[in-house]
């Protein structure tokens, strides 16, 4: 029994160190392509992640009051080398200001499922608007004056023929996922105090994604020169049968009516500028429906609903290989369509076992037409030696260009396979091989008795130690494994991860924050506000911490049948946070805990609501 164990001590130490190296501590930075930005430009900013658990991790972009946040697209790359997983992701934004002067990009949390790390505060400065071309390139004011008339709105105009938004979208049928695009444009005559807030739509059996970054031109409508400043927006279907866009609203503070020339060269820095004279207007575009038809009948065996068009090629690590190591098989499906959600194919071949898959992303959003590239990561290895074939693996999808179905696969690829360690060839079945030896006993008597090297002696060593130790690195070796699993199963289905272990996550960061509520309030505040978010995102299975109040009631209501109590409770609990951490004083030991208690109870409504 003892050697038994000894002999496992030994396997246990070579265990270790396989996996010394094989957890990379996480990293997270977050950068800008410019600090200084005028006001009718924008500028684009970068997280970056990279360790264990990067592709698991959720960036939470903070509420910004200067800023308008868009998604410009994700970069994923995973590489599998001598076992040992590594991740790296790159997401972009595209941040529009509202109004100028100093200001800055808060702290961006990352939450990886069991850890948040944060990023460091980023210094913006927001100039005054770049007077247009059109303007620079007019040279005198004679010139300016014979076109006025035409252009500049009669006195008395009224607002709604100065001020006005337009919505429309490129087609009105569309299969399921189908893109579609919606254009929202903001129309105005007369300076504004600050660049306008936009509030999304609900969406009805459709998905969105941004289409940064926002586009600002000039059009004569109906003799009278407007600012437009453009948002759009790629949508997809989720169902055949009807879709609906809701009203799309959109809040702007409109200069009052005075003598103001908008032939005046200064005027560009003006109509973006700051004003005291000033009033708010709310706008509202109407209801738009979209007719969604069915795919066509008969799609191929093999078709599980990709739609767009797409191109595959394959690639291994190494062309020659020994039986039983493992290789990497790495699928790459390209192409303009919703990537991020097609299933991969399948993969299995005579003589080769498959061990797992793993998959990542990159979206792109070049000419507002949604694409990118799917990677999948097959882990193979060969039963026996010889010249192998790796078949052909073939992909399926709708093609949105031809209206038709359509079935690529990539070209078969050779292989060398030697022989595996000790001359032999590996055997996956379940029962091992009949050697065809009876072994009795030991006949054979050495001559000379062999000598131990350092490794045999180290082993006597460990087989000799006591008990304990034994169980000690027995203890080590279940650590290990355990760890090492759930590192997997994190890489594997990183959003089902955050979703199972959403409550226990947020019970310890309210636990952290009542802790800290007697020596500062407003930091415990904060933390339980994160946790909330953290645990909505994880169990709503979308990120929204930079989404209004009103339109995480809106999603979740839309996501799960929710009690009429549970939401009101999530929109009163996040609107008292808010107005908590601003107010001056009131706030305490007490109120934290009170606050914390309630998120406590909607988290256990939550729970049954979003089961799954």
């Amino acid at each position: 029994m003892k050697k038994t164990i000894g002999k496992l001590a030994i396997f246990i130490l070579l265990f270790i160190c396989s996996f010394g190296g094989a957890y990379a501590a996480t990293e997270v930075t977050a950068s800008v392509n410019k600090q200084i930005v005028p006001l009718n430009d924008y500028l684009i900013l970068t997280v970056y992640v990279s360790g264990d658990n990067a592709n698991s991790a959720t960036v939470q972009i903070p509420s910004m009051a200067n800023f308008s946040v868009s998604s410009s697209g994700r970069s994923t790359s995973i590489s599998i080398i001598n076992g040992r997983i590594s991740s790296s992701v790159e997401y972009s934004y595209i941040l529009t200001p509202k109004y100028a002067g100093k200001t800055s990009i808060p702290p961006i949390s990352v939450f990886t499922g069991k850890e948040k790390f944060f990023t460091k505060e980023i210094e913006i400065t927001v100039t005054s608007a770049k007077s247009s071309q059109a303007y620079q390139s007019q040279p005198s004011q004679p010139q300016r004056t014979s076109v006025q008339p035409k252009n500049r709105p009669a006195k008395g105009t009224p607002l709604e023929n100065l001020v006005f938004v337009k919505a429309e979208t490129d087609k009105k049928t569309a299969y399921p996922g189908e893109q579609i695009n919606l254009s929202f444009k903001f129309y105005t005559a007369v300076p504004i105090a600050r660049n306008p807030e936009y509030f999304p739509p609900k969406l009805y059996n459709l998905f969105s994604e941004d289409l940064p970054p926002v586009r600002t031109g000039e059009q004569v409508i109906n003799g009278i020169k407007y600012y437009y400043s453009e948002l759009k927006t790629a949508l997809f279907a989720i169902n055949a049968g009807k879709a609906r866009i809701g009203p799309i609203e959109i809040t702007a503070q409109v200069q009052k009516e005075e003598d103001i020339d908008p032939f005046d060269p200064n005027f560009m820095q003006k109509f973006f500028s700051g004003f005291t004279n000033y009033e708010e207007i709310k706008l509202n575009t109407k209801d738009m429906g979209l007719e969604i038809i069915p795919l066509p009948e008969n799609p191929p065996s093999d078709f599980s609903g990709a739609v767009g068009n797409f191109f595959i090629s394959r690639e291994v690590d190494r062309k020659e290989v020994k039986s039983g190591e493992p290789l990497n098989l790495t699928l790459k499906i390209t192409g303009k369509g919703n990537l991020k959600d097609i299933s991969v194919p399948e993969f299995s071949a005579e003589g080769v076992k498959v061990y797992d898959s793993l998959s990542s992303y990159s979206i792109t959003k070049h000419d507002d037409i949604i694409g990118g590239e799917k990677k999948v990561t097959y882990i193979i290895s060969f039963k026996e030696e010889g010249l192998k074939e790796i078949p052909p693996i073939k992909f399926s999808f709708f093609n949105i260009d031809t209206k038709k179905y359509e079935t690529i696969e990539t070209s078969p690829l050779k292989i060398k396979v030697l022989k595996g360690e000790g001359g032999k060839s590996y055997d996956f079945s379940d029962k091992p091989a009949d050697s065809g030896v009876d072994i009795k006993g030991s006949d054979i008597k050495y001559l000379l008795k062999p000598s131990a090297g350092l490794s045999a002696k180290i082993a006597r060593k460990i087989s000799t130690a006591p008990l304990y130790a034994h169980l000690f690195f027995c203890s080590i070796l279940i650590f290990s494994f355990l760890k090492n699993r759930s590192v997997y199963e994190r890489l594997r289905n990183p959003a089902f991860y955050a979703y199972k272990n959403a409550s226990s996550v947020l019970q310890a960061a309210l636990k952290k924050a009542q802790k800290e509520a007697s020596s500062n309030p407003y930091k415990s505040l904060s933390l339980i506000y994160d946790a909330i978010t953290d645990y909505l995102t994880a169990r709503i299975g979308e990120n929204v911490y930079s989404l209004p109040i009103n339109k995480i009631v809106q999603l979740y209501s839309s996501k799960f049948k929710a009690a009429e109590f549970t939401l009101g409770e999530i929109k009163s609990l996040l609107e008292e946070i808010e107005f908590l951490n601003y107010a001056s004083s009131g706030l305490n030991e007490k109120k934290v805990s009170e606050v914390a208690q309630r998120v406590s109870t909607l988290s256990e409504m939550i729970e049954k609501e979003t089961k799954k």
